[in-house]
């Protein structure tokens, strides 16, 4: 587990050693202890891993199905549709593994008075709520989606180049941008509502919402797109300018669009946090 400190050790070297790079060390070190705990139960961890999996594979096995009957589906071909699956999956993997554990414990902790103990500590508050705890076992979804854009492009006419692969990381990293926003803004309501606890029934249907193209709801789609534009940021506009379904400067809008959205949320969590009463008030 050396390597963590040392990987830590090696960006501070080159990036200096301010505030960030503390926070990226303080970020390894918690990724160490996470992963030591995660190996001590390995039977779960691989349990954990197999099943997500498994539940890919159903998903996959259903896009299969339905391509068995046409050939797209609202504009979308078969290798559209799985490229824009693979990069949800992604997004989706990478949430699952750093943030969702956290957010969804965040209700609790409220409700329990445990937010005192993270507030008194010397670090930023998101920060610690957002992070303090991975779950390993769940990076089997960030796989699977990588495995099926592989696959996607491989079936898609379009030729992946160093440009294309760029772009890619960045729709990926907005996409989390928003997804993050989103799911924060939903635990950060428990400050005001108190027993709050269908976090997960809402995140089941984000999930279950951003894994397919809005175009794919017909004639509502620009109706529920305007409704749904921060949504659109994670997967079907990403899907959209890799597969040049939109301009390349949706880029930029997409850029603006994310880092707008988390500037509002962490300014709505600043404002809740300043509300929430402790458990010893």
């Amino acid at each position: 587990m050396a390597r963590f400190d040392a990987l830590a050790e090696r960006v501070a070297t080159v990036l200096g050693r301010g505030s960030m790079m503390r926070y990226l060390r303080l970020f390894f070190n918690l990724m160490r202890y996470n992963l030591v705990r995660e190996l001590e139960y390995r039977a779960h961890f691989l349990l954990g891993v197999i099943m997500d999996l498994f539940w890919v594979a159903l998903q996959l096995i259903v896009i299969e199905m339905y391509f068995k009957f046409t050939d797209n589906i609202a504009g979308w071909t078969k290798a559209e549709t799985l490229i824009l699956m693979g990069i949800f999956r992604i997004v989706k993997g990478i949430f699952d593994v750093y943030f969702r554990p956290n957010l969804f414990a965040l209700p609790q902790a409220i409700g329990r008075g445990e937010l005192d103990y993270i507030i008194t500590k010397p670090a930023n508050t998101l920060f610690l709520v957002s992070l303090k705890r991975h779950q390993f076992n769940q990076a089997g979804t960030a796989l699977m989606g990588a495995g099926i854009l592989i696959y996607a492009f491989r079936l898609s006419p379009i030729s992946f180049n160093l440009s294309m692969f760029f772009q890619l990381i960045l729709t990926i990293v907005f996409g989390l941008v928003v997804f993050y926003s989103v799911v924060l803004v939903f635990s950060t309501l428990s400050i005001y509502v108190t027993r709050l606890s269908a976090i997960s029934a809402y995140y089941d249907v984000l999930s279950n919402l951003l894994r397919y193209p809005t175009d794919a709801l017909g004639h509502h789609a620009g109706f529920v797109s305007t409704l749904l534009i921060p949504l659109t940021v994670v997967a079907t506009l990403p899907a959209k300018l890799v597969l040049g379904k939109v301009p390349e400067t949706q880029l930029f809008l997409e850029a603006v669009l994310s880092m707008g959205i988390f500037s509002v949320t962490y300014l709505f969590w600043n404002i809740s946090l300043r509300r929430y009463s402790s458990a010893s008030s």
